[in-house]
């Protein structure tokens, strides 16, 4: 009997590099569809996966992609074109002969969604299954790799996001891995099913950071901000990002909108408001059921990556090229004075950093000690809890209910979390 070959899409992912190695693990036959040549196209070969070089939204090349596979698991990021990239991937499918996919959606995606991605995901799930290919669509709630997008200010010692009381249960790309490598060698019983996905435990962002901090016996503080801050220092820090990934907010597929924003901040937005509404809550056993092992938990987690949380060379190897520390920079957001009041402070504490060669040098011209790249941290910011979160439109219920209520963001967001702002010995993610 000819062995089975696999597909991977998003290879050089969080979930698609996991299915790679699960795969492998196995002593299954895996081909990586990547999107360029980089060291981790290369760490692919090495681990002994065949890469092949594609781009979802050209035709040609995942029908090459697809040629002489017989399942597949596709992922495609948040960002134009999904439910176009459905489309071809199903029709190449059928054409290579392909008997099962694994369909990476999303955990708010719905008819009704207010996020312009969840709905393609919605869509994209009815694409394929008119395709009558055998498809199993997951829809993870928020990754525990969050915790590694927040490491820089982890490292702080103050995170800044804009998520209040809702509730959701971390689940690890790794764990998704597993899911997605277990479905595909054994793909008959979970044909048509979608499956949602959680960690273990649920938790506020509030506990979560309390959590991780315990687990890294660190002080760290955590306060809710409105949404606009995180994506202007989002945007400030994306610029030059040499990879297409979730922590560059997929850079190179998000050109802009007419207003100037990437597409992708019209999804993280909307999914605030879900969030904050209970649309990410819930946890189950289908991790465990599908790989007989159960999810990752927080504190796994945070001790697996640890140094990613003290050490930036350790983080930025973990996450990529593109210049993360940024992402919520408070120094946007002080008044003129106080910027001016410290600019020689910061020169000294080696804020703004620019590195040429082997030299760090802040934006003034001074040299800074290599350390000084987590200075953009390292700013006065208590002039944050002054602003008030964003009032966006109201949550609406998850399609297949899943116990969630349909409560306006005003009920969500209760005042006195508004803008809570806790320090705790032990902190954050």
């Amino acid at each position: 009997m000819e062995n089975t070959k696999y597909l991977i899409t998003g290879a050089t992912g969080a979930t698609g590099s996991e299915a790679v190695a699960a795969l492998l693990e196995a002593g299954q036959d895996v081909r990586a569809l990547v999107h360029r040549e980089d060291e981790r196209a290369e760490r692919l070969r090495d681990q002994g996966a065949e890469v092949v070089i594609g781009d979802l939204l050209d035709f040609h090349t995942v029908q090459k992609a697809l040629q002489g596979t017989q399942r597949a698991y596709f992922c495609f990021p948040i960002a134009p074109g999904l439910v176009q990239a459905t489309a071809q991937f199903a029709q190449a499918a059928k054409e290579a002969g392909v008997d099962a996919i694994v369909n990476m959606s999303q955990k708010i995606a719905r008819e009704d969604a207010s996020s312009h991605a969840a709905f393609q995901h919605w869509l994209a799930e009815r694409v394929f299954d008119w395709s009558a290919i055998p498809a199993t669509h997951l829809r993870p709630t928020f990754f525990a790799e969050w915790f590694l997008y927040f490491s820089p200010m982890i490292r702080q010692g103050k995170v800044f996001a804009p998520y209040g009381s809702g509730r959701h249960a971390p689940i690890a790309a790794e764990d998704q891995g597993r899911v997605i490598a277990s479905i595909l060698q054994d793909p008959k019983p979970h044909a048509g099913q979608i499956y949602s996905l959680y960690g273990s435990v649920e938790y506020t962002f509030l506990e979560m950071i309390a959590l991780a901090g315990t687990v890294l016996g660190k002080q760290v503080e955590y306060q809710q901000v409105p949404f606009e801050m995180m994506r202007d220092a989002f945007l400030a820090g994306r610029t030059g990002s040499t990879r297409n990934d979730a922590i560059s907010g997929y850079a190179e597929s998000n050109p802009t909108n007419g207003d100037g924003e990437p597409v992708i901040f019209q999804h993280l937005r909307e999914a605030v408001t879900d969030h904050n509404n209970g649309l990410f809550s819930g946890t189950n056993d289908v991790v465990e059921r599908l790989t007989g092992r159960a999810p990752m938990t927080v504190e796994e987690f945070i001790s697996k990556h640890s140094e990613a949380f003290t050490h930036f060379e350790a983080a930025q190897s973990k996450l990529g090229a593109c210049s993360f520390p940024s992402i919520v920079r408070p120094s946007l957001h002080l008044p003129l004075r106080q910027k001016r009041r410290s600019r020689h402070d910061q020169c000294q504490g080696g804020s703004y950093p620019r590195q040429r060669g082997d030299r760090q040098y802040c934006r003034h011209g001074s040299t800074a000690p290599p350390d000084s790249r987590d200075a953009f941290f390292q700013l006065p910011i208590s002039r944050l809890g002054s602003r008030t979160p964003r009032h966006g439109r109201d949550g609406i219920r998850s399609e297949n209910g899943e116990g969630h209520s349909s409560q306006g963001r005003d009920n969500a967001l209760k005042p006195e979390l508004a803008m809570q702002s806790t320090s705790r010995r032990e902190g954050i993610s």
